[in-house]
């Protein structure tokens, strides 16, 4: 998870892992190579981005959007085969958009649309196993916002999708978000940023305190486990009187 205020570079962070940025200083690696190394075709297969919005041009079906992560898996001038549209439909059916593959990507709901764009991330990543069989070996998924704008329903459904990707089909997922209760709930561990700067960095439990939250964002919360879910619960109080 990547926590920070407005302006604090989280999404640049996410640019610069996945390669859509360059780094001024340093580098950023990859299964201990540098991220320069690999052409874009192969970084592709190896991880995929949701941004925050979507924008189409056209009006796409649902199994459409889904195929457009397939890209990077076909050759010049070759269009998607029955095994892509098994892929695409498999990404499909582990977001739990599988019967809405013929809908307009339109007509969707917000927490539809953010599923459905991470099914097509997911068929990016996803490869086959076997004939029948697909998964995804040591697959990274970078995700800016991914709950943003959703009502309480579907967050919960979108941060049920991604730890089940974590668990189920070996993701790697970096969150960068705003949702401090998302963040404790779903992250093993933590980047807090800062005006460009780590401010602090670990595991969740150890990193996320009612100090933390007071230093970078300036707000006073109630920061405890909660026993019923299993998580830290923050609870914003009032703004700190130093802020």
């Amino acid at each position: 998870g990547v926590l920070g205020p407005n302006g604090s570079g989280k999404t640049t962070l996410l640019n610069l892992l996945g390669g859509l940025l360059k780094p001024t200083a340093g580098y950023v690696r990859l299964d201990k190579k540098d991220l320069s190394t690999f052409s874009r075709s192969v970084l592709a297969k190896k991880m995929a981005f949701v941004t925050q919005e979507t924008h189409l041009a056209f009006d796409y079906s649902v199994l459409e959007i889904a195929l457009m992560g397939r890209y990077p898996h076909l050759g010049p001038f070759q269009i998607e085969g029955p095994t892509d549209i098994k892929i695409a439909r498999e990404a499909l059916k582990i977001t739990g958009t599988r019967d809405l593959e013929n809908r307009p990507f339109a007509s969707l709901s917000g927490g539809e649309k953010q599923r459905v764009i991470i099914a097509s991330a997911l068929a990016q990543l996803l490869q086959t196993s076997t004939k029948y069989e697909f998964g995804i070996t040591e697959g990274l998924l970078l995700l800016d916002e991914p709950t943003a704008a959703l009502d309480l329903r579907y967050q919960l459904e979108i941060a049920a999708t991604l730890r089940s990707l974590n668990k189920n089909q070996n993701t790697t997922i970096v969150v960068a978000t705003h949702d401090l209760n998302l963040a404790a709930s779903l992250c093993d561990q933590l980047i807090l940023l800062r005006s460009g700067h780590v401010l602090k960095e670990g595991p969740t439990l150890k990193v996320l305190s009612a100090e933390t939250v007071r230093t970078l964002y300036n707000v006073e919360a109630d920061v405890r486990f909660d026993e019923n879910s299993g998580y830290l619960n923050i609870t914003p109080i009032s703004k700190s009187p130093n802020a």
